[in-house]
């Protein structure tokens, strides 16, 4: 099962990180199951928007997540990419699993709130829209996001997600080929989720 993970970069790096191991180690737990997304984007002859559109029209499951940025834009267009992924999921009509950030209580920096103010209305409407959509999941931290999306998953794999794939665990992955891979550490508290971003991928 591909699982497309769409969501705007600079808002998300942490975010996207702990979801990204979390679908890993159900890889690696023998789950049938792989991710797509911008972390895995590369230097072919196509632009940034039709290789991520070409990931969802591979990806069996759409995983939204939307934070405090509306994205960037493809050059000479008014819609984020992260729109226009979510907008082609549903012409596709796959399941689209929808998150939410929680801004009153999620750990968001006053630096990664939208400023331009076109973008912040857009933003504000796709959210609007998304409200109106049923089953759609607030999160408060990349812990929460992660549980929330193994658990939204679940019904999607063929076999049951073990419990323990719920909670915080040691990431075994090995860095990717990217040099925007993110990078997993471990916490004083236990084992967390902790980004290194070396860079930013084409959105």
């Amino acid at each position: 099962m591909k699982v497309f993970i769409s969501s705007a970069w600079e808002d998300l790096v942490e975010y996207r990180a702990c979801v990204l191991e979390g679908i890993d180690r159900l890889r690696h737990q023998g789950e049938d199951v792989q991710w797509l997304g911008m972390e895995a984007f590369s230097a072919v002859d196509q632009t940034p928007l039709d290789e991520c559109l070409g990931f969802v029209n591979q990806a069996d499951v759409y995983v939204g997540i939307f934070g405090v940025r509306y994205g960037s834009k493809p050059p000479g267009s008014d819609v984020s990419f992260t729109e226009a992924e979510f907008r082609r999921a549903t012409e596709r009509k796959i399941p689209r699993l929808l998150f939410l950030i929680d801004e009153e209580n999620a750990r968001v920096r006053p630096a990664d709130f939208e400023h331009d103010p076109e973008s912040l209305a857009r933003l504000q409407e796709l959210k609007k829209e998304i409200k109106q959509i049923r089953g759609v999941n607030p999160f408060k931290s990349p812990e929460d996001l992660n549980a929330r999306v193994l658990t939204a998953l679940q019904p999607h794999l063929r076999t049951a997600i073990p419990s323990s794939a719920r909670l915080p665990a040691p990431s075994d992955l090995r860095a990717s080929r990217s040099l925007d891979s993110p990078v997993f550490r471990r916490g004083s508290l236990g084992f967390r989720c902790v980004v290194v971003p070396q860079g930013s991928p084409k959105k």
